[in-house]
């Protein structure tokens, strides 16, 4: 599903972005699991986490909706986004972890 697939991206930036943070940690002779090093890779996860997170969350309630209004709008939504490559491909960069909404491992 394209929304547990985003979860599987947001972990696999996750996992990176924690190894790029104990490597300089060892390399500079501090300690790997001191809170320093840890709140620093928090904060550079933070907005990718909370946008992704948000954005999926949203897609899933709106979607998910009983509402015949909140599905045609969906529907052409996703269709004006499919006939517009630059947006679509700025969103599919964000999705990967590529775009500059984030701070990449």
């Amino acid at each position: 599903h394209p929304v547990a697939g985003q979860g599987f991206n947001v972990g696999v930036r996750d996992a990176g972005c924690l190894a790029k943070h104990l490597k300089e940690a060892r390399d500079s002779g501090l300690d790997w699991g001191s809170l320093t090093t840890l709140q620093t890779y928090e904060r550079d996860r933070k907005v990718d986490v909370h946008s992704m997170t948000g954005f999926t969350d949203l897609l899933v309630r709106y979607f998910s909706s009983n509402s015949k209004i909140r599905q045609s709008l969906g529907g052409f939504g996703l269709r004006l986004m499919d006939r517009l490559p630059p947006l679509k491909n700025i969103l599919a960069r964000h999705a990967m972890g590529m775009g500059s909404l984030e701070n990449r491992p």
